[in-house]
């Protein structure tokens, strides 16, 4: 039986019941395989190519602290010195990609390792041979990068933040543990590729065993339909679960953006495209009775929730904000002149004029803006404005306090929401720009 959704991994159980058998031959053979392959299979590997991944993001922060034409000169001699075709043909070689239903709209292909199922692979390919000379634009006080390219360096800056010394201990914890451990990446002639850890879990629905990847997954095919039922019984058993669901997830939830907020202040970051599909999620091993009593009635709230997918994404180092270009200027005028472009006002201009179409927010909480709004969405899919404020107000109140909005605002912006529900995550990012642009010109 097809499992209703495309944003998993998985588009099939036969697909998900392959990945399963593939992890188990890896498990069960992994002495053999760490003998065979010389990719990232054993322990010692693994080590030295995170050392490496380091060293190359400790050295595109040094970059930084010059002009963006040096930085960009700087940055093709980082990337000439690390193509290595031989090592990408063995990786290529060792990939299995992910069902054709999930993969994204920027043109990568992600799968996974054979020989170790529990890593993913990010590739993007080339049309033609790589010209990395030619992925760089200069723009006043701005370095405009390939998308492709940008994948790579913005997520060696995040997973070495420390080098940056802006952040405190503290800070850097709170941070580090949203953000998606790079294992490596690399260039060769033909392609750019990066290499995470696999992460998401299977959760069991009525129509057999699931695998969750993101936030939307784990909303709509586990909260929700059991939140459904304890709403409809209002009994208070499952009143009490109600409250120990909307305390937990708005932990969960202010965490999330507290660690945005501090990416935001620090070095500028801005994602452009956090809906709830590309908030990727991970198991949390640590247990709290609220946690342990949520997970009697089914609610998996354990988790944590990862800023990934980063190639669309924006930061300022020292003084220089880095974005990238667009890869067809006439489907960005076509956009913004029918009111579907305010987010290309934020991912692609040096100096955002987002404000002049948007006064009601500032364009440094984009990523809030968005993915909050895809939040209430969800929720509005399933439940009337009356149910989520009397059920979920901690949920809510965290929503609202991250967009910086007073009650009767925030109340203003449910009801525009409400009368544009889109039922469909098809275009999901289209449908919230356009709805963005609505609550802006009408609050």
């Amino acid at each position: 039986m097809k499992q209703q959704t495309s944003t998993t991994f998985f588009k099939t159980k036969k697909d998900y019941q392959t990945y399963k058998k593939t992890k188990k031959t890896f498990t069960q053979n992994i002495r053999k395989t760490r003998k065979q392959t010389n990719v990232i299979n054993n322990k010692s590997s693994k080590k030295n190519i995170a050392k490496n991944e380091s060293k190359l993001g400790k050295k595109i922060i040094k970059i930084y602290n010059n002009n963006p034409n040096d930085i960009a000169e700087y940055l093709k001699t980082v990337i000439k010195n690390k193509i290595d075709n031989d090592k990408f043909k063995k990786i290529e070689a060792d990939f299995q990609s992910f069902d054709a239903s999930i993969q994204g709209g920027s043109g990568a292909i992600v799968g996974f390792l054979k020989s170790n199922p529990n890593i993913v692979v990010k590739i993007q390919y080339f049309k033609k041979k790589a010209n990395y000379d030619k992925m760089f634009e200069i723009d006043k006080k701005c370095l405009k990068i390939n998308n492709k390219l940008n994948e790579v360096v913005s997520n060696n800056i995040l997973n070495n933040l420390k080098y940056l010394n802006k952040f405190t201990p503290s800070e850097l914890k709170k941070v580090n543990k949203h953000i998606l451990p790079l294992i490596d990446s690399g260039f060769s002639d033909k392609a750019i590729y990066t290499l995470f850890p696999l992460v998401g879990f299977p959760i069991n629905t009525p129509n057999g065993e699931l695998y969750c990847t993101n936030l939307t997954d784990i909303l709509t095919h586990n909260h929700i339909p059991i939140l459904k039922k304890l709403f409809a019984e209002q009994s208070s058993s499952s009143k009490n679960i109600i409250k120990k669901y909307d305390s937990v997830m708005s932990k969960n939830l202010d965490k999330y953006f507290k660690a945005l907020q501090l990416l935001q202040d620090k070095i500028e970051y801005i994602n452009t495209d956090l809906k709830l599909n590309n908030v990727f999620i991970k198991k949390n091993n640590k247990s709290s009775k609220e946690h342990n009593d949520l997970l009697k009635e089914g609610l998996i709230t354990n988790f944590e929730m990862l800023i990934t997918d980063l190639e669309k994404s924006i930061h300022k180092l020292f003084d220089t904000k880095v974005l990238t270009y667009p890869n067809n200027n006439l489907k960005v005028r076509l956009a913004d002149s029918v009111n579907f472009g305010l987010v290309y006002r934020v991912r692609y201009q040096c100096i955002s004029d987002f404000n002049k179409k948007c006064p009601t927010f500032n364009h440094k909480i984009y990523d809030n803006i968005f993915m909050i709004v895809n939040l209430i969405v969800v929720f509005l899919r399933y439940f009337n404005i009356q149910q989520i404020n009397e059920n979920i107000p901690k949920i809510m109140n965290v929503l609202s306090n991250h967009l910086k909005l007073n009650k009767e605002d925030n109340m203003k912006m449910i009801h525009i929401i409400s009368k544009n529900i889109f039922k469909k995550d098809k275009w999901v990012g289209l449908y919230l720009d356009r709805l963005i642009y609505n609550i802006c010109k009408k609050m």
